[in-house]
């Protein structure tokens, strides 16, 4: 799924790029500073190509021939285009990580804050079900203790206590 969106992102930028190549392929025309640039950065880019494209294929090329002045600064202009879109394209991946980090983050003190909300809950739980337990020997041993009354009065009386508690 990322991956047609990334190649859509990308073809985006492309179109949008292409108008900006165009018009500083155009102005280097009349800048005679950037038509050098871009003369000398194709040439060289050119040369680069051919002679690893040569090796690779397994030939030995002496000398490059060089490439006309036109097609260096349209080659240029092209290149500082690719430069424009890779650099778009680092500059969003780098964006995305910040933000995927930011809600990494912001997640991360979500958890945190309702695991100590959590267990908050739980030390109340506890000490709610201490207290209770403490009731409930307390409950118990007055139990007992009225139960000791009751026999302690059934056997004065005469009274078994089965019969107290089949009238109960």
């Amino acid at each position: 799924m990322l991956l047609p969106i990334g190649k859509l992102a990308t073809l985006l930028i492309n179109q949008f790029t292409r108008p900006v190549v165009e018009s500083v392929s155009q102005s280097a025309k009349h800048y005679p500073n950037v038509r050098a640039g871009f003369i000398r950065v194709a040439q060289r880019y050119h040369s680069i190509y051919f002679t690893s494209k040569s090796k690779a294929l397994g030939f030995v090329l002496k000398e490059v021939k060089p490439l006309s002045e036109d097609r260096a600064i349209d080659l240029g202009a092209r290149l500082l285009g690719e430069l424009i879109v890779y650099g778009i394209s680092a500059g969003l991946l780098l964006f995305e990580y910040n933000r995927q980090t930011l809600n990494d983050k912001i997640k991360a003190e979500f958890i945190k804050f309702e695991l100590a909300k959590h267990e908050d809950k739980i030390k109340a739980n506890r000490r709610t079900i201490e207290s209770l337990i403490k009731q409930m020997f307390e409950l118990e041993n007055e139990n007992k203790s009225l139960e000791s009354k009751l026999k302690l009065i059934c056997s004065s009386n005469n009274i078994h206590t089965y019969e107290i508690y089949m009238c109960a």
